[in-house]
């Protein structure tokens, strides 16, 4: 097999896998081997005792059997299931790779296996490293969106469902299913593979993505990549006034005014979570009420989504001048000062979050950790209400311009 015209992407559903190989292949002049490519190898003399996972679809009588079964045993299905599919696509690329073209592979190959192909400890200097990407959806994307694709598989599958003696308790337990092989833990395992990873991002075009998977395979003028990385946004300059051409730095080592603000806060939230009992929630101030929330966040990030900037260390930025616009107007009506907005080019972590999921903390740990995961797994609302977008931005952030001067609510020794 030769690895070094293999290129291999892997992750989880709906983060963008055929959409990207397909795209590279036509523009490369390569062959793209999309999802589900080892069916080609699915024929009858395919053995059920060495491909039991792959042979009980080949083989099904009926496929309401298929939909009743347990989350326990879906789950297994779908590990064998992805490890035969494994053995087959390897004995495809074996062939494709001899073709003198590049591949561009949707893979169920195993991490562990593309480890062994292109780690430099274990493969050596034979093979370049940079032939593997990640690209990761939010797995709850994966759970509500499944039947919302026309292929012909789900729709078949549902319409199964819809058939059985209940279909909402047939409904009900395929989603679990679903979440079992869409879970966090699967996700954080991709997470940090060690390999490149591209998240999802509803804002960036399909063109842009496709300069960034270009841009981790090493296949693009590393100019346009820094193009396509570059991150525009507008933030409302409130509360200490900025000038074009500053820099602003946000990391751990260099946190903007929320972190002093809760931390000054810190040994009452000890307190309260020591002695809850002797706390009201609804007589909280709101610096200790904002403390409490923060904590639990940036404690939940830390363990769960290092991959986010800190609520602590970032700036809060809109896409939109538009959008910003409506921000600073609303913060001026509210007597808060502000001096403009800017328009920003942030080299860094962004995260889009919820302010819908902004929680006033509460008296006990375990309720504002449950609350924070909430913000940061952002899926939909529970009760159907539509996300307000809040945009973190962290790393080295550049006010390219003011675009507006507002100059609201300023105190009289800072004017003119």
């Amino acid at each position: 097999m030769n690895l070094n015209n293999i290129y291999f992407i892997n992750g989880t559903a709906y983060a963008g896998k055929s959409t990207m190989v397909e795209r590279l292949a036509e523009k490369y002049d390569g062959i793209a081997c999309t999802e589900n490519y080892h069916e080609q190898l699915m024929d009858e003399s395919l053995d059920p005792k060495e491909f039991p996972g792959l042979c009980y679809t080949r083989d099904l009588q009926d496929w309401h059997d298929f939909v009743r079964r347990t989350p326990d045993e879906y789950e297994a299905w779908i590990d064998e299931t992805s490890r035969e599919c494994e053995i087959l696509e390897l004995r495809i690329l074996d062939k494709v790779s001899e073709q003198g073209k590049k591949v561009f592979v949707d893979t169920n190959v195993s991490l562990e296996t593309l480890h062994r192909f292109y780690d430099p400890k274990e493969a050596g200097d034979t093979v370049s490293s940079n032939h593997v990407l990640i690209m990761l959806a939010d797995p709850e994307i994966s759970v509500r969106r499944f039947f919302e694709r026309p292929d012909r598989e789900k729709q078949f599958l549902y319409r199964l469902m819809l058939e059985e003696p209940d279909p909402e308790k047939s409904l009900a337990n395929f989603r679990e299913c679903l979440k079992r092989i869409n879970s966090r833990e699967r996700y954080e395992k991709f997470l940090h593979a060690g390999f490149p990873v591209i998240l999802r991002d509803e804002n960036r075009t399909i063109e842009e993505t496709l300069v960034l998977v270009e841009k981790a395979f090493g296949l693009t003028d590393p100019l346009k990549a820094e193009e396509a990385d570059e991150k525009i946004f507008y933030h409302v300059i409130s509360d200490i006034p900025k000038q074009a051409g500053q820099h602003i730095l946000l990391d751990e080592e260099h946190p903007n005014g929320v972190h002093r603000r809760v931390y000054a806060e810190l040994e009452t939230v000890r307190d309260i979570y020591a002695h809850p009992d002797q706390y009201d929630e609804k007589n909280l101030s709101h610096t200790v009420s904002v403390a409490l929330r923060e904590l639990a966040l940036e404690k939940v990030r830390k363990e769960k989504y290092p991959q986010y900037p800190s609520r602590m260390a970032s700036l809060y930025v809109s896409r939109s001048f538009k959008e910003a616009e409506q921000w600073a107007d609303y913060f001026a009506s509210q007597g808060r000062p502000v001096y403009g907005i800017a328009k920003i080019r942030v080299n860094g972590g962004c995260y889009e979050g919820d302010a819908y999921k902004c929680f006033d903390g509460s008296v006990y740990e375990e309720e504002n950790l449950r609350r924070a995961e909430i913000y940061w797994q952002n899926g939909p609302n529970s009760d159907g209400r539509e996300k307000i977008v809040e945009i973190l931005a962290g790393g080295d952030i550049e006010v390219v311009e003011i675009v507006r001067e507002m100059n609201a609510n300023i105190p009289s020794e800072q004017e003119g």
